[in-house]
C-alpha cells in the first residue's frame, strides 16, 4: 500500500518524486472500492475492516490489521474526491455521496437505540419503595 501519511497528504497517495504531483495505485483503488461498495452493500465498518483482513490486505501504513475507526475515517474523507487541486479523485462522487447519506442514516437510528436503550434502563433500575 501507499507510504505514511506527512505533511497532511492523505496515506493512500503517492507522491510522483520527479514532478511531485500524486496518484493513488490501483491496489489502494481497489481497497477504497471494495471499502465503499461493502459499506453501501450493508456490511458495518467492523465488519469491513474484518474483510480487508481476512483477504490480507495491509492498511495504508502497511499494517496487517484494520481498525474500524480506520474504514469509518475512510469512508467520510473528503479528499478523496479530489476536491483539492492536487489530488486526484479515488472514488466516484456518486457512491461517496450515497455512503454519506447512509452513515448520516445510520447515525440517526443509533440516536433512536440510545434514547430507547436509556429508557429501559430506567424502567430496569432499582427503585425505593415509600
Amino acid at each position: 500500500m501507499s507510504g505514511e501519511e506527512t505533511a497532511g497528504k492523505p496515506s493512500w497517495l503517492t507522491e510522483n518524486e520527479n514532478d511531485g504531483t500524486f496518484s493513488v495505485s490501483v491496489g489502494d483503488k481497489e481497497t477504497i472500492a471494495l471499502v465503499f461498495t461493502r459499506y453501501i452493500e450493508g456490511l458495518g465498518v467492523a465488519a469491513i475492516a474484518t474483510e480487508l483482513d481476512k483477504s490480507r490486505r495491509s492498511t495504508w501504513e502497511g499494517e496487517r490489521q484494520w481498525l474500524p475507526s480506520q474504514v469509518r475515517s475512510l469512508l467520510t474523507d473528503r479528499r478523496l474526491l479530489g476536491e483539492e487541486a492536487s489530488y486526484p479523485a479515488a472514488v466516484d462522487p456518486a457512491l461517496f455521496d450515497s455512503v454519506q447519506e447512509k452513515l448520516a442514516g445510520n447515525l440517526a437510528k443509533g440516536a433512536g437505540f440510545d434514547q430507547i436503550s436509556k429508557r429501559v434502563s430506567s424502567c430496569l433500575a432499582p427503585r425505593h419503595l415509600p
